[in-house]
């Protein structure tokens, strides 16, 4: 089995804007969902993506629909890769508070790059913050 050449892949720069947001995710998870992924894994990536989209959108790009989020996605039989690049000035994923501490289970928000984490079998931010790349193994590939 070729674990080096995916069987699907996908590249595309989209407006700060939660529509386009939609239309890539529903594209991703019909991919994923015609190689045969589970639905497990196939809600635990795509809740990953829109979480990585929307802070691209939000906290990257500060919602200027002038400026773009970038979005790959490369599918492979035993691994699903996404990388989401924004145009924002970055920022340092360590500093990011810890969302189940408790005085910060009150608190909206804060919880997209913790469930990325905590979803993904790996994942790796790049370019001072503005690039979030993460992998989920396949189970039983």
């Amino acid at each position: 089995m070729d674990t080096t050449t995916p069987v699907w892949k996908f590249e595309e720069s989209v407006p700060s804007s939660r529509d386009e947001c939609e239309s890539v995710l529903t594209l991703i998870n019909f991919a994923l969902e015609h190689e045969g992924w589970s639905d497990k894994e196939r809600v635990a990536l795509c809740l990953c993506a829109e979480e990585a989209i929307i802070n691209a959108i939000i906290h990257g790009n500060k919602g200027d629909l002038a400026k773009q989020v970038n979005i790959g996605c490369n599918l492979y039989n035993d691994r699903c890769s996404l990388r989401v690049e924004d145009e924002g000035e970055g920022f340092d994923a360590t500093t990011i508070p810890n969302p189940t501490d408790p005085d910060r289970l009150h608190l909206p928000g804060g919880r997209g790059v913790f469930l990325i984490k905590e979803m993904m079998d790996n994942v790796d931010f790049y370019k001072g913050g503005t690039v979030v790349e993460f992998v989920k193994m396949r189970q039983n590939a």
